[in-house]
């Protein structure tokens, strides 16, 4: 199975890192420019130097839409979308429902969705966010082995490469083979 990863432009930790601050500021400027809304900044999770391509670019699309399906009662709205090279990512406001409903379709989305596990949703409101633990929900699995994901991460149980051919299968399996993911 060929890798979705050959392609695309390698990023530093410190392009990663930059894009995290920028992400972060403009997550600050939104709450304050929407502080009635509920905020939602989402990404891909993908592990090594490639964070963007074209292949890349349609996984995040999917499961955009598949997410924006999961809020639809929330009346989500695209702000903005990102297509750097550090990845691309969306910034949604919800007009409807709360930080904990949100939290809650968030978290659903990622353990559920097929694509949903590849993909990072920040939901916050008036400078709070809640975190799994505070809805009293299991922590986060990780991808390959179902083991808590921050462990396999800190780590480093798994292998970029491993990563990269569990992604890029689903990609093959799901956005090229046509499949519902």
């Amino acid at each position: 199975m060929k890798s979705i990863f050959i392609r695309g432009k390698p990023q530093e930790i410190t392009q990663v890192l930059t894009n995290k601050d920028a992400r972060a500021a403009y997550q600050g400027s939104l709450m304050t420019c929407y502080p009635s809304n509920v905020i939602i900044a989402v990404k891909l999770n993908v592990p090594g130097p490639i964070k963007n391509n074209v292949e890349l670019s349609r996984l995040f699309d999917q499961g955009l839409g598949d997410l924006l399906s999961d809020l639809a009662r929330l009346n989500p709205v695209k702000i903005a979308i990102w297509d750097r090279p550090t990845g691309k990512e969306a910034f949604i406001r919800l007009t409807k429902g709360t930080l904990r409903e949100a939290k809650t379709l968030g978290v659903h989305f990622e353990d559920r969705a097929s694509l949903g596990r590849l993909f990072d949703v920040d939901i916050m409101s008036n400078g709070q966010t809640l975190s799994r633990r505070d809805l009293h929900l299991p922590v986060r699995q990780c991808f390959l082995c179902q083991k808590p994901a921050k462990e396999c991460a800190r780590s480093r149980t798994h292998s970029i490469a491993d990563l990269q051919a569990a992604i890029s299968a689903l990609y093959w399996s799901t956005i090229q083979g046509g499949g519902k993911v």
